[in-house]
């Protein structure tokens, strides 16, 4: 597991900011949220701050079978439990790559932004199925600190970019 979270940390920047047991680091036009868990499983949320759109990634190495459908689809679901208003989130044809890590991913128009991020800050787990498959239940602990800091990490960046009249 180590070995593959270290292969997506160091994709990101070296600025990476630990928000237990998160890290949150900016990288080349958005921020991202990276946490693992003790089946091997990755989550990483990123958050475009240009256009506001979420990308939520999902890695386990032992997923080894998904690559015989690298560039497919895969039917995602996701149930939060807790006190949240928007408890499913789900895309239909999420993308399956393993040019990385294997997983799958997919991404959240900006007007999905706020719930999506309200969402993983108050809820306390997770259960995620792909093609109808229970993949598991996870814990959230520290997501509402590690959503916070991403939040913070994004609207950094997008004032240093204003900041600077050749961004692009």
């Amino acid at each position: 597991m180590r070995l593959v979270y270290t292969i997506v940390a160091l994709s990101f920047s070296t600025s990476a900011v630990a928000v237990p047991p998160w890290e949150v680091a900016k990288s080349d036009g958005y921020c991202s949220a990276i946490t693992s868990f003790e089946d091997d499983t990755i989550i990483g949320i990123t958050l475009d701050w240009r256009t506001d759109m979420i990308g939520l990634y999902l890695f386990n190495e032992h997923w080894k079978s998904l690559a015989e459908r690298e560039g497919g689809t895969i039917n995602m679901h996701i149930q939060m439990s807790g006190n949240v208003e928007y408890d499913e989130w789900f895309d239909e044809k999420a993308d399956i790559g393993t040019d990385g890590p294997i997983g799958f991913r997919t991404s959240f128009a900006k007007e999905h932004k706020d719930d999506f991020l309200t969402s993983w800050a108050f809820a306390n787990a997770f259960t995620l199925r792909a093609d109808d498959i229970n993949l598991g239940s996870f814990t959230l602990r520290g997501s509402r600190e590690a959503m916070l800091s991403l939040l913070n990490c994004a609207n950094r960046a997008l004032k240093e970019d204003r900041s600077d009249p050749f961004a692009k």
